[in-house]
């Protein structure tokens, strides 16, 4: 996994095999401004990639593969698995985290 990620410029490769942080990877650690690690945390969430598995499923039935695949709809599960809804919160926080200024930001100017 760490030479595909050093492969497209997340870690590097020294000579001797070792891996270092780029400055892409800098954004998966906890305390850096801007840092992504919630939000990747969230994404690699099996609720995430277990449904994706099945979309065939889903073209062909327009079944909801999540609901099939965890018995519930994606927001009660969040509720009943405490570790799973936290996890998806704060990787929520995190991506707007990353919007809430600049959107800011743009309500701030002159209106005409």
């Amino acid at each position: 996994m760490l030479r595909l990620l050093a492969s497209v410029g997340v870690f590097v490769e020294d000579a001797e095999g070792r891996f270092g942080l780029t400055p892409a990877s800098e954004l998966l650690r906890s305390q850096v401004p801007g840092s992504l690690r919630d939000a990747v945390l969230m994404l690699t969430q099996k609720i995430f990639w277990a449904p994706t598995g099945e979309l065939t499923q889903t073209v062909r039935t327009g079944q909801t593969p999540f609901d099939r695949i965890f018995d519930q709809p994606f927001f009660d599960y969040l509720t009943s698995d405490a570790a799973a809804g936290a996890t998806f919160h704060r990787g929520m926080s995190s991506l707007s985290d990353l919007e809430n200024g600049p959107i800011a930001r743009s309500f701030s100017g002159k209106r005409s």
